[in-house]
C-alpha cells in the first residue's frame, strides 16, 4: 500500500496553523448538566457548519461552574459546545468569526448570550431560525398549486420576503455582516432542501393529497438541482449543501447517461466498497468543481469513520485505501486531520482487541533501539532493547509490567511536535505525580540518528526513547493515519493503548483526559 510522505503533509499543516485566528469563549454554566469539562467543535476549512457529532480536541475544564477558552478558528462559522462530550449533549451553538469574544451564561436552565450577534446565537442554540409558520406556508404553496413554474416563482418570492427579517437585524446593528451572509446561506439551503423533498417524494405527495403531477414536480426538482451546480464558495457554508450537491450530481449523471457522454470517474471505483454506508459516493465525479468534491468526500468519509462499528460492511484496509486516495487528490484538505485521527482510533481499537495484527516494535534483525537517559541527559545506555518479535503492547507489558506509560510520537522535522516540547516541564510534573513513565517514540529515519540524539539533548527530553526504522514506521503509521504529534497512554491494568486527544499546551484539559483514561483522581 502506498505510503504518503509525512514531511509534505506537515508543511501544509504548518501553513494552516499560521492562518488560524482566535476567538475567546467565556462561560458561566451554573446548573450545569454534570460535565467536568466542556468540549468544542468548530469549522472545518471552508465547510463552516459542523455536524453535531464531530467533537474536536479543544476542551476547557469547568471550575466553579465557569470556564474560559481561547479557540483557534480558520474562519467564520458555527461553534458547538458540549457539556457531556461522551454523551453528545449540545449545550449551545453559535456563530463566531476571528476576533470575537463570546459570553455565554445559563440562567434558570436557559442559555443566554451577550454581546455581538447575541440574538442570532440564541436562535441557533434554540433551533428557531425557521418559524413553523413559514414552513407551513411553503407546504401550502405545494398543496394549493399544480404548475411547476408558478410554484417556483411563489417559493422564491416567499423565501426572499422571509430572509428580509435577517436583513432588518443587520440594519439595526444587532448582527454583523458576515453573520447575516452566513445565516442567509444556511436558511436558503434549508428551505431549498424542504422544497426538493416535496418535489422528489412522490409517495409523500400522494399521502398529503397534493395534486401536482410528476412531470410538474420534476420541473421543480430540476430547477433546484441546477441551482447548486454552478460553483459558489458560499455553498460550502452549509451542511444542507451536501444534500443539494448530491442531488445535483445525480441529475448530471442522468443527463450524461442520456447524452452518452464519457466521464472520467475516479471516485466510482469506491462505490461498491462503501455502498452500504455511503450511497452513490462515486456520483461526485459528475460535479466539475474540486472544492465541492473535497467537501463532499471529506464530510461523508469522516462521518463513516466516526460511526464505524466493525468490519461486517467495510474492511479496515478499505478505509485506509480511500484515505490514501483522498490525501492524494486533496493534499491540503482540512478534513485530513480529523479523518486520520478517526482512523487511528479504529486502528487502536482493533490492535487492543487483537482484531488486526499489532504493529511490531522489533524483530531479530533489530528494528529499534531504546535509549534511556537520566534527568541531566549525561549518561546513556545505548543497547538493543527488543531482541524478538513483539507488538508494542507486549513490549510495554514486559518492560513496564506495573506502570502506565505516556507515549509521545514525534520527529525532528515535525514543527508542531517540537513546539509542544516547551510545555514539557508542566507535563512531566503532572506525569511524575501520577507515577506515569514517558516514552518518546521517534519516526525519524535511521540515518538521522545523530540529529535525533541532538534533539533529545537540546529539548531536554528526559525519559525513554525509541527510534524506529522504515519498516516499523510503515507498519505503525499506516494503520494509525500517519498523524503526528500523537499521544497515547498505555494502561498497565488493561494492557491497552488509548489516544489522548488534545495537546500538552492545553495543560489542565489535557491532564484531565489522561487522568480520565487511567481512572485516577486529579
Amino acid at each position: 500500500m502506498k505510503i504518503i510522505f509525512l514531511t509534505a503533509f506537515f508543511l501544509v499543516l504548518s501553513l494552516t496553523y499560521s492562518q488560524t485566528k482566535q476567538i475567546t469563549i467565556i462561560g458561566n454554566l451554573s446548573q450545569q448538566y454534570g460535565g467536568d469539562y466542556v468540549s468544542f467543535s468548530k469549522p472545518i476549512g471552508k465547510h463552516t457548519t459542523n455536524p453535531d457529532y464531530i467533537i474536536s480536541k479543544d476542551t476547557a475544564v469547568i471550575k466553579n461552574n465557569k470556564f474560559i477558552k481561547k479557540l483557534d478558528i480558520s474562519g467564520p462559522g458555527l461553534i458547538y459546545i458540549y457539556e457531556k462530550p461522551f454523551n453528545g449533549i449540545i449545550s449551545a451553538r453559535f456563530f463566531a468569526e476571528p476576533g470575537d469574544t463570546i459570553h455565554i451564561e445559563r440562567k434558570n436552565g436557559e442559555i443566554i448570550f451577550k454581546g455581538k450577534n447575541a440574538i442570532i446565537n440564541k436562535m441557533y442554540t434554540d433551533v428557531k431560525l425557521a418559524s413553523v409558520a413559514f414552513m407551513d406556508e411553503v407546504y401550502k404553496i405545494f398543496k394549493d398549486n399544480t404548475n411547476g413554474e408558478k410554484i417556483i416563482a411563489l417559493l422564491n418570492e416567499k423565501e426572499k420576503n422571509y430572509l428580509k427579517y435577517y436583513n432588518s437585524l443587520y440594519k439595526k446593528k444587532e448582527i454583523s455582516k458576515s453573520c447575516l451572509e452566513y445565516t442567509k446561506t444556511v436558511m436558503e439551503h434549508s428551505i431549498d432542501g424542504l422544497v426538493q423533498n416535496f418535489a422528489t417524494n412522490e409517495q409523500y405527495r400522494e399521502e398529503e393529497k397534493m395534486l401536482i403531477t410528476n412531470k410538474e414536480a420534476t420541473k421543480i426538482a430540476d430547477y433546484f438541482n441546477l441551482k447548486y451546480i454552478p460553483y459558489k464558495e458560499e455553498n460550502l457554508k452549509s451542511l444542507f449543501f451536501l444534500g443539494r450537491i448530491k442531488k445535483s450530481a445525480l441529475h448530471l449523471k442522468e443527463k450524461s447517461l442520456k447524452e452518452n457522454k464519457k466521464q472520467n470517474r475516479f471516485w466510482n471505483q469506491f462505490d461498491t466498497i462503501f455502498k452500504s454506508e455511503i450511497e452513490n459516493l462515486g456520483v461526485i465525479d459528475y460535479i466539475e468543481h474540486n472544492d465541492y468534491k473535497e467537501t463532499f468526500i471529506g464530510y461523508y468519509f469522516l462521518d463513516l469513520t466516526l460511526n464505524y462499528d466493525n468490519e461486517k460492511t467495510i474492511k479496515y484496509k478499505d478505509l485506509v485505501l480511500v484515505y490514501n486516495a483522498y490525501t492524494e487528490k486533496f493534499p491540503n484538505s482540512p478534513y485530513i486531520i480529523p479523518i486520520s485521527e478517526s482512523i487511528m482510533k479504529i486502528a487502536l481499537d482493533k490492535i487492543n482487541t487483537n482484531i488486526i495484527e499489532s504493529p511490531k516494535v522489533a524483530s531479530k534483525v533489530e528494528l529499534g533501539h531504546l535509549t534511556v537517559y537520566d534527568k541531566t541527559l549525561e549518561s546513556a545506555e545505548n543497547k538493543p532493547f527488543y531482541q524478538t518479535n513483539q507488538s508494542l503492547i507486549d513490549a510495554l507489558a514486559e518492560k513496564f509490567p506495573n506502570q502506565d506509560v505516556f507515549i509521545d510520537f514525534w520527529a525532528t522535522w515535525c514543527g508542531p511536535c517540537i513546539k509542544q516540547f516547551s510545555y514539557n516541564n508542566d507535563l512531566h510534573t503532572f506525569l511524575d505525580s501520577k507515577n506515569i513513565i514517558t516514552l518518546y517514540l521517534s519516526v525519524d529515519k535511521e540515518e538521522d540518528v545523530s540529529k535525533w540524539k541532538k534533539n533529545i539533548k537540546d529539548y531536554n527530553l528526559s525519559g525513554y526513547h525509541l527510534l524506529t526504522n522504515n519498516a516499523y514506521r510503515e507498519k505503525f503509521l499506516e494503520p494509525l493515519g500517519k498523524y503526528i504529534p500523537m499521544y497515547l497512554i498505555y494502561n498497565s491494568k488493561t494492557k491497552k493503548l488509548k489516544q489522548i486527544e488534545g495537546l500538552p499546551s492545553e495543560k489542565e484539559s489535557f491532564y484531565f483526559k489522561i487522568s480520565e483514561v487511567l481512572q485516577i483522581k486529579q
